[in-house]
């Protein structure tokens, strides 16, 4: 469990960074989410292709395509292969002519049944005479935009009907579906690790059932310093959340008050858009700090000493949980001590 809380720590303040930067007005965060999800959907969709697949390809014939009538993508098609190219995709100079070409289709035609099935062939198409041969690869979808100009030309090319839902992209062959499971659990993962932390607010706690055992007698009035992770108020109409924030615990008129130094300003180009520095505060009401519990917090790659409490906050009498942390046992210790001066009610 401990290794988990470590992983889940590391992506917790990772969430919490990505999340102050932006793309387009979108968290950082929220964009890579997005791009694991589809890399997600890629992964398992080779997954699944690759376990439906047998290693060698299977011999089909331009109408077995037609009909629809196969049992894998993976396949030999014998045909009279032209190899000139009918379609060419790549980039254009500013005469709009390509300079240079990624990929091409050149037909490959079933003279008997006068049919035509596209093939799909890395650069440009060599030229040469038109001889029958097997051509192997993989059945895919015809590509959306030759979809759309084999429409507006009827689907023909020459006369010839041609396959409205396949294209034979040449060479292609199914990939290893051990890797690509592997890589799909992973970005799972990945993703459901970050659900977790997202919905925990990037505060990753383990109680570890500790109580402390004896209070000590320093003065109660000097400050402790602590780190605090909770809802902290910057005013009474501003409240956010904060993760592992350095903080000094005070008693104030007896009640107990954590107030942090920070800047969480939001800024756009270079410009300050909305001022929010300041002392941040948790102002708790006397006598109201209930349900402790001691264990650790996870934050990057770090783990503290930590102490996880209930309370009621005074400026909106809202009840909150808070956590405080420190590397120091005997500091949480006294800052508990703080919390709730009398020790027998710790475990309340």
């Amino acid at each position: 469990m401990r290794i988990v809380n470590h992983v889940l720590g590391a992506l917790a303040k990772t969430n919490s960074v990505l999340w102050r930067h932006r793309i387009n007005f979108i968290p950082l965060n929220v964009a890579l989410a997005i791009l694991l999800a589809a890399l997600g959907i890629a992964s398992l969709e080779s997954t699944v292709d690759a376990l439906r697949n047998a290693e060698a390809p299977s011999k089909v014939s331009l109408e077995q395509i037609r009909a629809n009538a196969i049992n894998q993508n993976y396949v030999s098609v014998s045909g009279v292969s032209v190899p000139e190219a009918v379609y060419e995709y790549g980039n254009k100079g500013s005469d709009g002519k390509l300079t240079s070409v990624d990929r091409s289709w050149y037909p490959l035609v079933d003279a008997e049944n006068q049919r035509v099935l596209l093939v799909q062939h890395v650069g440009p198409v060599g030229g040469g005479d038109a001889i029958v041969r097997n051509v192997e690869g993989m059945l895919r979808d015809l590509d959306t935009s030759l979809a759309t100009k084999l429409a507006a030309e009827r689907y023909e090319i020459d006369g010839f009907p041609v396959e409205r839902r396949y294209m034979l992209v040449e060479g292609e062959r199914p990939g290893s579906p051990w890797l690509y499971g592997i890589a799909t659990a992973a970005i799972g993962g990945v993703l459901a690790c970050g659900t977790i932390v997202t919905v925990k607010r990037n505060t990753i706690f383990q109680a570890s059932g500790h109580q402390v055992s004896s209070f000590p007698d320093a003065d109660l009035a000097e400050p402790a310093r602590v780190s605090v992770t909770g809802d902290l108020a910057l005013d009474e109409k501003t409240v956010r959340s904060f993760v592992e924030m350095p903080a000094m615990l005070v008693l104030k008129d007896g009640a107990p008050v954590i107030a942090s130094n920070i800047d969480a300003s939001r800024r756009f180009m270079g410009f300050t858009t909305t001022k929010r520095s300041g002392i941040w505060v948790i102002a708790i009401a006397a006598g109201t700090v209930s349900e402790g519990e001691f264990g650790h917090v996870f934050y990057g790659l770090t783990r503290r000493n930590a102490f996880r409490f209930s309370y009621t906050d005074s400026l909106d009498r809202k009840k909150r949980r808070a956590i405080i942390a420190s590397d120091d046992p005997a500091m949480l210790d006294r800052a508990v001590a703080m919390l709730r001066p009398n020790p027998s009610a710790i475990a309340g």
